[in-house]
């Protein structure tokens, strides 16, 4: 993986904010429902064209930018079809907490499966047997745990706050 200056990495921002601003103009939307062999046509693309590249070794510096673009795709696909069958399936509750839990599993995983491996079997972590797809697991757990209770203590309250305001 190559490390690029954080200018050439502002992409991830860029499209991010291009989809904000996608999904805020709702007569877009409503074209892209229409558009639906379109955005599924470039989602197919894109995945063959980093399948490609990946597979050659010759993605780059762009394998960011193709994924953040494939990404925001299947956002806008999700979007624009909340009533087809994968809207359905992320309005499942567990992935609603899953969502909800997400960052902080993301910022705390790595932490904890190492201070459990190192603490229960005095290794870095790995698979390799029974034992150490136990502690994984556990590791797994205690993530969820303290995630889900940074998020009640630390993310909830500012979103309750902003919550108040009408944004237009």
């Amino acid at each position: 993986m190559e490390i690029l200056p954080f200018q050439i990495r502002m992409d991830s921002l860029f499209v991010g904010v291009l989809l904000t601003y996608l999904v805020c103009q709702c007569d877009l939307i409503n074209r892209l429902k229409k558009q639906s062999l379109l955005v599924f046509i470039l989602i197919l693309t894109i995945s063959i064209l980093i399948l490609g590249l990946s597979y050659k070794n010759l993605i780059g510096a762009l394998d960011h930018s193709l994924y953040n673009f494939l990404y925001a795709l299947i956002l806008i696909a999700i979007i624009s079809h909340r009533k087809g069958l994968l809207g359905k399936l992320l309005r499942i509750k567990a992935f609603q907490f899953l969502d909800l839990i997400s960052y902080g599993v993301y910022l705390f995983h790595q932490f904890i499966s190492g201070v459990l491996h190192a603490i229960l079997l005095n290794q870095q972590p790995r698979l390799n047997n029974i034992k150490d797809l136990g502690v994984m697991l556990l590791a797994l757990g205690v993530s969820f745990l303290v995630a889900y209770v940074l998020h009640i203590l630390i993310e909830r309250p500012p979103i309750r706050f902003a919550h108040q305001f009408k944004y237009n």
